[in-house]
């Protein structure tokens, strides 16, 4: 039976790695794929505010976390980051992967898929010999509900002059509100694998044509492992 592919999951902004995995679970996509793949979810570093919820012992009274505090001006639309809480953050991931890798890839949502892109892209850019491969965080990624990170003097680097040479695929809702950053994230990729579906801002139920586009992208990676 071939190795199953290891893979590291990082939540969204509010959220926390059992909370990411039930979304994961309820959606159909563990069970779909769990003969290919396995998946360990992690905490965010940063404990995030929870807006009041009137069913409190619904999944919102759980613990909660963020990889860093962000806020939008309401007149230019331009995220700001708290460039500690998001170096901080890197760096627990970085440490995380080292002590319980390695991983071939990483499942990364929302703000998730935002970190894991300022980091691929940082050493990317810090590779100077051009010949930048991944490999803490292993060789693809899998992004949900990603964004485009507008701001660059987080990591201190910017994409337009290369594409990151990371196998992805972005699974992007019809209905959710940052689709356009989802896109413009996705052009960060080199030759990305856009998976579009017809909800919105959440881990998507994916129907059969869906999976088996996203179980023919993990079986190739798993093919390029034995290479």
């Amino acid at each position: 039976m071939p190795r199953k592919l290891r893979i590291l999951a990082l939540h969204s902004i509010r959220s926390s790695g059992d909370i990411f995995a039930r979304q994961v679970q309820r959606a159909g996509i563990a069970t779909a794929l769990q003969d290919l793949i396995t998946v360990e979810y992690i905490n965010a570093p940063w404990p995030a505010a929870i807006e009041p919820s009137p069913n409190t012992k619904s999944a919102s009274a759980r613990p909660r976390f963020q990889w860093y505090s962000a806020s939008q001006n309401a007149e230019t639309g331009i995220w700001t980051f708290d460039e500690r809480q998001a170096w901080q953050s890197i760096d627990q991931v970085r440490r995380y992967a080292k002590e319980h890798g390695p991983y071939d890839g990483v499942l990364a949502m929302s703000q998730g898929a935002v970190l894991i892109s300022f980091l691929l892209l940082y050493d990317m850019n810090a590779a100077k010999d051009q010949s930048f491969k991944p490999t803490v965080l292993g060789r693809f990624c899998i992004v949900m509900a990603g964004a485009y990170p507008t701001t660059p003097q987080v990591v201190g680097v910017s994409s337009e002059s290369r594409r990151l040479p990371v196998p992805s695929v972005h699974l992007i809702g019809d209905k959710d509100p940052v689709k356009k950053e989802s896109h413009r994230l996705m052009e960060m990729y080199e030759n990305p694998l856009h998976i579009p579906h017809s909800q919105g801002h959440v881990v998507p139920t994916l129907n059969a044509a869906q999976l088996e586009q996203l179980r023919g992208f993990l079986k190739a990676q798993g093919a390029a492992s034995k290479l």
